[in-house]
C-alpha cells in the first residue's frame, strides 16, 4: 500500500514512517502542507495521513478563502476603487501582517537627536542607530510572532497597540513622524493586487526553499516560484 505522511514534527514523522514501512508499505513521508500536495499529485497514495495542525500551509488557504469571500462580496467585477478598499478590514489586516513579517526594508537607520538610555545603555547623541525592523516585528509582544495570523490586526485583538510603536513596519510614530515616502502608495498597491489576485486567479508554490535572503528588497532563496492561472 502506498502511504503519504504529513507531519511537521520530525519525531512523529520519523517514528511512523518506520512502523509503516516496517510492515512492508511503501512510504512517503514530507513536513508540511505545500510538500504534501506535491507528493500527492506525484505518487496517488491510497492512503494519506494527515496531521490537522500543520503550520503555515493551511493556515494560508483559510486566510485566502476569507480574503476572496471578502472581496467577492465588495469588488466582485470591474475596477476596485477606493470605497469598495474601506469596506474590506479584512483584506487590510492581512496586507498589515505581510508587512509584519515580511517587511520591504529589514533595516533601517537614522541619527540620534539626543542621549538615548536603552535597558542601561546610552546611546550618544549623534550617533548612527540602525534598528532591525524584523526582529522588532517578531517581538514576543506579537502573540505567536512567527506564525501568519492577520487575526492579531483585528478590532478586538488589535497587537500593535500593545505598546507604543509595537508595530512600525515603514516608520514610527504617528503620520506626522518620518515615514516611508511610499506609505500610503505601497499599502494600496498591496491592497489592489490582493484583491485582483484572489479574484480572478488561482496559484500554488511547488516544493522549494522559502527562507529568505535578507537584502533591499528581500528575496525568497528560490526566486519564489509561483504556478498561476486564470480562475474560471
Amino acid at each position: 500500500m502506498r502511504i503519504l505522511i504529513v507531519e511537521d514534527s520530525d519525531s512523529i514523522r520519523k517514528m511512523i514512517e518506520a512502523l509503516l514501512s516496517g510492515r512492508g508499505h511503501e512510504v512517503t513521508a514530507v513536513s508540511n502542507g505545500a510538500k504534501g500536495i506535491e507528493a500527492a499529485r506525484a505518487r496517488t497514495p491510497d492512503v494519506i495521513l494527515l496531521d490537522l495542525n500543520l503550520p503555515g500551509s493551511f493556515d494560508g488557504f483559510d486566510v485566502c478563502e476569507r480574503l476572496r469571500a471578502e472581496v467577492l462580496a465588495n469588488a466582485p467585477a470591474g475596477p476596485v476603487g477606493p470605497a469598495q478598499l474601506r469596506a474590506m478590514p479584512y483584506l487590510v489586516q492581512v496586507v498589515d501582517e505581510v508587512k509584519r513579517t515580511c517587511p520591504n526594508v529589514p533595516m533601517s537607520f537614522g541619527r540620534a537627536r539626543c542621549a538615548i538610555d536603552v535597558a542601561g545603555y546610552t546611546i550618544p547623541q549623534d550617533w548612527l542607530v540602525m534598528m532591525a525592523v524584523y526582529e522588532s516585528n517578531l517581538d514576543p509582544i506579537f502573540t505567536a510572532p512567527e506564525k501568519f495570523d492577520p487575526e492579531r490586526f483585528s478590532p478586538e485583538r488589535d497587537e500593535k497597540k500593545r505598546a507604543p510603536d509595537a508595530f512600525m513596519p515603514q516608520g514610527a510614530g504617528a503620520m506626522s513622524f518620518h515615514k516611508c515616502a511610499g506609505f500610503d502608495f505601497a499599502t494600496v498597491m498591496m491592497q489592489l493586487f490582493a484583491a485582483l489576485a484572489v479574484r480572478t486567479a488561482k496559484w500554488e508554490l511547488p516544493a522549494q526553499d522559502l527562507s529568505m535572503h535578507w537584502v533591499v528588497p528581500p528575496e525568497h532563496k528560490s526566486g519564489l516560484v509561483v504556478r498561476w492561472s486564470k480562475r474560471s
